[in-house]
């Protein structure tokens, strides 16, 4: 990954890296992390699956279950940041923002359409993810098999959301030989500044 020469090249690079993330499985830009704010004042963290970009609006879609604990934090605080980090190109880059989710309606059945059997057992356990287990489990029913039909796992939606993230602001940071850059945008208007490194 090359220096960015000015502002705009900067911006059009930083979102180029997680579009092309979303077509490499392997890209360590497709599973950022995401912080919300705890009752406790700790950050509440999460490794998340990147699953689509809408860069008119600069929102970015994730999937996860109803009943998960950061569903219960979001709906105390909206407020969000997504951090993504490439090892090989030395690129970190934070977005803030807020997440809204989806939840049986014209997206979530949009996406879930297209989740093959493997991709909806997540979404099947019997009970909320980390509840506690007496033994090691997955917590699915004992009918689930990855070779049933996909019209016998419609159960699952019922736990199925979507997560989108809608950026306000952000900044990437990339370290180089010959000097790193550091850098600073404001959506919608994609305003930025540079900023020490």
């Amino acid at each position: 990954m090359g220096r960015w020469s000015n502002l705009a090249e900067a911006y059009s690079g930083c979102w180029n890296l997680l579009l092309k993330a979303l077509s490499v499985p392997t890209d360590p830009l497709r599973t950022p992390v995401l912080g919300v704010s705890a009752n406790t004042g700790a950050p509440h963290l999460r490794t998340l699956v990147l699953r689509e970009i809408v860069m008119a609006d600069k929102k970015l879609y994730f999937f996860t279950d109803l009943r998960s604990a950061k569903i219960a934090l979001l709906r105390q605080s909206p407020m969000a940041s997504l951090l993504f980090y490439h090892p090989e190109h030395k690129f970190q880059m934070v977005l803030y923002g807020s997440v809204t989710w989806h939840h049986q309606d014209d997206m979530t059945q949009a996406f879930w359409q297209k989740l093959p059997v493997w991709g909806r057992r997540t979404y099947a356990t019997l009970c909320a993810p980390g509840t506690v287990l007496e033994n090691e489990g997955s917590g699915l029913p004992d009918f689930w098999r990855d070779d049933m039909a996909l019209a016998e796992t419609e159960s699952a939606y019922q736990n199925f959301a979507v997560l989108v993230f809608q950026t306000t602001h952000w900044e990437a940071l990339s370290l180089h030989r010959e000097g790193n850059q550091r850098v600073q945008f404001r959506e919608p208007q994609g305003t930025g500044e540079w900023l020490v490194p």
